[in-house]
């Protein structure tokens, strides 16, 4: 992967999403890598994938400067990015990232790459219902079903996540588990007190 902050017009890196002519989203050049943290956005759905490999904001914003756009791709008339990149600590990444408006990056997902999986992923790689490629393992996470009071928390999930597109989903089986845990709740789950921050 690359290194550092450049500038320039090269056409071929994601730097372009942020300070280059071919994806502009300013008037100028950056010469400071912060400056260009205000125009990154990210979306819930990136900011929880993002939790749960264990990245940050600013890892995002390191993949996109160090980083090559690999692959463009157009959904329904929407044109997307992927981006192979580093984080901070030199991890391999991968972000997908459109132009919104006035000209502001919107991060859509994030992912570790394969040669970064963590203890939480086994060996057995399978073919991804989603690209096809060998490259979907075994992962666990804690996700929330409902909303204020109905909401449910189910931890130790298993699912599938694929490291080549970054699509995680869940087998048949696990979709009828949660089902019942969500329709009956009172037979499968028990209260606990979690800790929950406000940002004012």
């Amino acid at each position: 992967m690359g290194s550092g902050f450049q500038t320039g017009n090269r056409t071929d890196t994601s730097q372009d999403l942020i300070c280059g002519e071919k994806l502009c989203v300013r008037s100028h050049s950056c010469t400071d890598a912060e400056s260009c943290f205000c125009l990154v956005y990210l979306t819930i759905h990136a900011t929880r994938e993002l939790k749960n490999d264990r990245l940050i904001y600013d890892d995002v914003i390191n993949c996109i400067l160090t980083g090559e756009i690999i692959e463009q791709q157009l959904d329904q008339d929407e044109e997307k990015y992927l981006i192979y990149g580093d984080a901070q600590n030199k991890d391999e990444m991968a972000v997908v990232a459109k132009l919104g408006y006035n000209d502001a990056t919107v991060v859509m997902t994030t992912f570790r790459l394969r040669q970064t999986m963590t203890s939480e992923t086994n060996n057995s790689d399978r073919g991804c219902i989603n690209c096809g490629k060998a490259s979907a393992v075994n992962i666990r996470r804690d996700e929330m079903f409902g909303s204020g009071k109905e909401s449910v928390i189910i931890e130790n999930i298993p699912m599938m996540k694929c490291f080549s597109c970054g699509m995680v989903y869940l087998e048949p089986e696990v979709s009828r588990m949660i089902d019942e845990i969500c329709a009956h709740p009172e037979r499968h789950t028990s209260i606990e007190e979690k800790p929950v921050a406000k940002i004012a």
